[in-house]
C-alpha cells in the first residue's frame, strides 16, 4: 500500500474544513518483528457553527485504506474558527505471538475397559491415568477352549527373582503354592505372594501391597510432618514436612534415615544429592539397585539435583521398585511333554497366572476377517466380556486368522467365547506438559473488510479448551485446537475489531 500523502492547502474560507497540518506516526504494533500498522492525524480549521461529525470508519477521500478512527471536539482558537483533529489507521494484519504454557491434558473418564471411537480403551492401573488404546476387531467364529489337557503326574518349580521353589506336586493346592513360594528369601523379604485357583484351569498369583517404610529424623527445622505414602505394588513416596511461615522453619541441617523392608539406611544429610539418597537406598540388600529408581517427583515443574526443595521446607521422593521376575520350570510333568507356564495378568504386572497344559495341546483359532494384526503386536482378546492381554509372540496370526496354542496363556484354555481381538495402537497420558502455543489476534472493520457487514457476519471460531473438547483433538492428533478464544474488543477504542485466539498444537501434547 503507498505511503499516505500529505497535500498543504494554503487558504480557506468559513464552512470548509482548513487542513492546517498533517503528521504522520508509525506506531510499532505487531509482535516478534511481524507487520506494523500506519496510523496518522490530521488538523482542520472550520467555522465552528458549520462543524459535521463524521462517521468513524469512513476512508480518507485522500489516501485510500485508511480509515478514521478517532475525531477530536472542534476548540475555539480565533473568533468563530475551531480546530479539530482527525485520526487514521490502517486495518492491521493477522498477528501471531509465539510462547509456552502449562496446559493439562484431561484424563479419561468411566468405567474400564470402554469402547471409545471405536477402540476397546484399558487403564491398566486405577490410580494412574495412562491409557492403552487397542483396535476393535469383531471374532465372528472360534473353535472353543480345548479339552482334556492338564498334566497327570510329576512334579514343577517356580523360580521368583533368585530363588526357586522345591519339587511341588502337579496337583497342588493353591495354598501348598503359596507356602513354597513364600518360603523364598525373594519373596519373604519384600512380602508375600498369594495364589487362588486349582492346576486343572489355572492359579492366579498376587504379590502383597508393599508395606510402608519409615523415616527417623534428627533435622534441624523445628515441628515436622513425616509421612509415607504406598500408591500400588511397587511405589513408596517419603515426605518431610516443616511448618509453613510464620509458624516454621526452614529445614537447615541435620540428617534422616530411610527404613524399608526392616533395613535402614545410613545417616543422610538434609541437603544430600539424589545420588546419594539413592545410593543408599539401592544399598539395602533386600532393595537393591536392579528395578529401583528414586527420583522426585516434578510437582509444578520442580526439579533439583537435591533432595531439599527450594522452598527449604520439604524433602520429596518416590521409590518405585520392580517386583521379582516368576517363571516355572514343568519338565518333570508327566506324561513328557506337559508344561507350566507364567504370564502377567492383565491389570498390573505384579499379577500373574501359572497355566498347566498336557500333551494334547491342540490350537485354538478365532476368525476375524481383515483384522491387521501381527505376531510382533500386543494382543487385547474379549473373552466372555472380559479383557485378556496376549503379550507379542504369544499367538501367530494369518490375514483373517488369530492362532492360540498352549504358550498364550488363559485365554488358551478358558471357556468363554472370544468376541473380539485387536492389537495395541498407541498409549495416551493425562496429566501436566508445558507446550508451545499461538496467540493469534485478528481485526475486522465491519462495512470494509471483506464479507463483514456487522460484527455477526464474523466467523466464530470453536472453543475447544473444555476438558472434552480437548481430550478429543489430542485424540484425533489435530495440529492446531481452539484452546482460549477472547472477547471482541475496540482496537485503540476504534471502530477497527480485534480478537486474541491461543491455539496449540495437540501432536504437542
Amino acid at each position: 500500500m503507498p505511503a499516505p500523502s500529505f497535500p498543504t492547502y494554503v487558504d480557506g474560507y468559513y464552512g470548509t474544513p482548513l487542513r492546517i497540518s498533517r503528521t504522520p506516526r508509525e506506531y510499532p504494533f505487531a509482535h516478534l518483528g511481524d507487520l506494523t500498522t500506519a496510523i496518522y492525524s490530521a488538523t482542520y480549521v472550520v467555522d465552528q457553527g458549520r462543524f459535521t461529525p463524521t462517521v468513524r470508519g469512513t476512508e480518507d477521500p485522500e489516501n485510500a485504506g485508511f480509515y478514521l478512527i478517532a475525531e477530536s471536539k472542534p476548540e475555539i482558537f480565533q473568533g468563530d474558527l475551531a480546530t479539530f483533529t482527525r485520526t487514521y489507521s490502517r486495518i492491521p494484519l493477522l498477528q501471531v505471538e509465539l510462547d509456552s504454557m502449562f496446559v493439562t491434558k484431561p484424563s479419561l473418564s468411566g468405567t474400564f475397559p470402554a469402547v471409545i471411537g471405536g477402540a476397546t480403551v484399558l487403564q491398566p492401573d486405577p490410580s494412574v491415568a495412562i491409557f492403552k488404546f487397542y483396535s476393535r476387531k469383531a471374532v465372528t467364529s472360534e473353535n472353543g477352549a480345548p479339552s482334556a489337557d492338564n498334566p497327570t503326574g510329576g512334579t514343577y518349580t517356580v523360580t521368583v527373582g533368585a530363588n526357586t521353589t522345591a519339587a511341588i506336586a502337579y496337583n497342588a493346592s493353591a495354598a501348598t503354592l503359596a507356602a513354597a513360594l513364600n518360603g523364598l528369601a525373594s519373596v519373604s523379604d519384600r512380602g508375600s505372594i498369594s495364589a487362588a485357583g486349582v492346576y486343572s484351569a489355572s492359579f492366579s498369583l498376587k504379590f502383597a501391597a508393599y508395606a510402608a517404610g519409615s523415616i527417623t529424623s534428627s533435622l534441624t527445622v523445628g515441628a515436622a510432618a513425616i509421612t509415607v505414602t504406598t500408591f500400588n505394588e511397587t511405589q513408596m513416596l517419603f515426605r518431610i514436612i516443616g511448618l509453613p511461615e510464620p509458624l516454621g522453619a526452614a529445614i537447615i541441617g541435620g540428617t534422616f534415615t530411610v527404613t524399608i523392608f526392616g533395613q535402614t539406611t545410613g545417616a543422610i544429610a538434609y541437603n544430600a544429592s539424589f545420588a546419594t539418597l539413592a545410593s543408599a537406598i539401592t544399598g539395602l540388600s533386600k532393595v537393591g539397585a536392579t528395578g529401583t529408581t528414586v527420583v522426585q517427583p516434578g510437582a509444578n515443574g520442580y526439579t533439583s539435583s537435591s533432595i531439599l526443595r527450594s522452598d527449604a521446607r520439604e524433602i520429596l521422593f518416590l521409590v518405585t521398585m520392580t517386583k521379582p521376575a516368576l517363571s516355572a520350570n514343568g519338565s518333570s510333568l508327566t506324561p513328557g511333554g506337559s508344561s507350566v507356564v507364567v504370564t502377567p495378568e492383565f491389570a498390573v504386572t505384579a499379577d500373574y497366572t501359572l497355566q498347566f497344559t498336557g500333551v494334547a495341546a491342540p490350537t485354538r483359532i478365532a476368525y476375524s476377517a481383515a483384522h491387521g494384526i501381527t505376531a510382533a503386536d500386543e494382543l487385547l482378546v474379549i473373552q466372555g466380556g472380559a479383557p485378556v492381554i496376549v503379550p507379542a509372540g504369544k499367538f501367530s496370526a494369518t490375514a483373517d486368522t488369530i492362532t492360540f496354542d498352549s504358550t498364550s496363556g488363559p485365554v488358551f484354555e478358558s471357556v468363554g467365547l472370544i468376541g473380539f481381538v485387536g492389537k495395541l495402537t498407541s498409549v495416551y497420558t493425562g496429566g501436566t506438559v508445558k507446550t508451545r502455543i499461538k496467540r493469534i489476534t485478528e481485526f475486522y472493520l465491519p462495512g470494509v473488510s471483506p464479507g463483514i457487514t456487522t460484527i455477526d457476519d464474523v466467523p466464530l471460531p470453536p472453543f475447544q479448551g473444555d476438558a472434552d473438547s480437548l481430550l478429543a483433538a489430542i485424540l484425533a492428533g489435530d495440529t492446531s485446537i481452539n484452546y482460549e478464544v477472547g472477547d471482541w474488543d475496540n482496537w485503540r477504542d476504534s471502530p477497527i475489531l480485534s480478537r486474541t485466539i491461543t491455539t496449540l498444537d495437540a501432536t504437542k501434547l
